[in-house]
C-alpha cells in the first residue's frame, strides 16, 4: 500500500513538473492520451477516410465542435493541440499531416461523400490550396469526371491561381456553363422527367418552351465557336 501511494505521488509530481515546463495541464495530458488511443485506431483505415475522421475527432475534441473556430484555426484547447501535434509520429504521421487533418475534414464535408470518396488523398491535398468553396467543388467534380491525375489537378489549380493585372483569372463563362450542363445531363433521366411535365400548366409550358429554344440557340452558337 505504501509503495502504491509513493508511486501515485511520483506520478502527480511528474505531471506537475510537466505542466510547469510545457504549460500542459494534467487535464490536457489526459485529453492527449485519449486522442492518441483513439486516433491510432482511426489511422489504420483508408488514407482519405483516415484524414477526414482524424480531422473530425480534432474538431470535436480540440475545437469544441465549433466549425467556425476550426476554419479560422482557433482551437478551444490550443496547448493540448500543440502537444498532440508534437506526438504525431506516435500515430505514424508527420506533424504537418496532423495539422492538415482539420482543413482536410472541412473540405470533405464541403465536397460531400460522392465526390470526396472518388478522390485520392493527394487530390485532396492539392485542393486545400483553393479557398473559394464553389471553385473548389467545380474543379473537384471535373477532376473526378475526367479522371485527372494529381499532377494535372495541381497544374489546373496553378493556372487558376496565376495572377494577372485584373486579379485572379476566372474561367470563361462559356466553359463554366458547359461543364455545369454536362454534370446536370449525367444526372438527368429524360424518360422519367417527361412524365411529370404533363402536370404543369399551359402558361408554364409556354415559358419553358421559350427557355428550351433559347438554350438550343445558345448551345448552337457555342458549338460553332468550339469547332476547330
Amino acid at each position: 500500500m505504501a509503495s502504491r501511494r509513493a508511486q501515485d505521488s511520483a506520478t502527480r509530481s511528474s505531471s506537475t513538473a510537466l505542466a510547469v515546463q510545457t504549460g500542459v495541464t494534467q487535464a490536457d495530458d489526459a485529453l492527449v492520451e485519449r486522442a492518441i488511443h483513439t486516433l491510432r485506431a482511426v489511422c489504420v483505415t483508408g488514407a482519405v477516410q483516415m484524414m477526414a475522421q482524424a480531422g473530425e475527432y480534432l474538431i470535436e475534441n480540440f475545437f469544441a465542435g465549433d466549425l467556425e473556430a476550426a476554419r479560422s484555426q482557433h482551437p478551444a484547447k490550443p496547448v493540448a493541440l500543440r502537444h498532440l501535434i508534437e506526438r504525431a509520429p506516435e500515430l505514424g504521421l508527420r506533424p504537418s499531416q496532423l495539422r492538415r487533418c482539420v482543413p482536410f475534414a472541412l473540405q470533405v464535408r464541403g465536397l460531400g461523400a460522392r465526390i470526396s470518396n472518388k478522390l485520392l488523398q493527394d487530390h485532396h491535398f492539392a485542393l486545400l490550396a483553393l479557398r473559394d468553396a464553389r471553385e473548389k467543388r467545380e474543379i473537384a467534380e471535373i477532376a473526378v469526371e475526367d479522371r485527372w491525375s494529381t499532377r494535372h489537378l495541381r497544374q489546373k489549380i496553378r493556372e487558376l491561381q496565376k495572377p494577372h493585372p485584373g486579379g485572379k483569372r476566372p474561367a470563361p463563362a462559356a466553359v463554366t456553363l458547359l461543364h455545369r450542363l454536362e454534370r446536370l445531363l449525367k444526372e438527368f433521366d429524360a424518360s422519367k422527367s417527361a412524365e411529370s411535365l404533363d402536370r404543369i400548366s399551359a402558361g408554364d409550358a409556354k415559358h419553358l418552351r421559350a427557355v428550351a429554344r433559347a438554350g438550343e440557340e445558345t448551345l448552337a452558337k457555342l458549338r460553332r465557336a468550339l469547332t476547330r
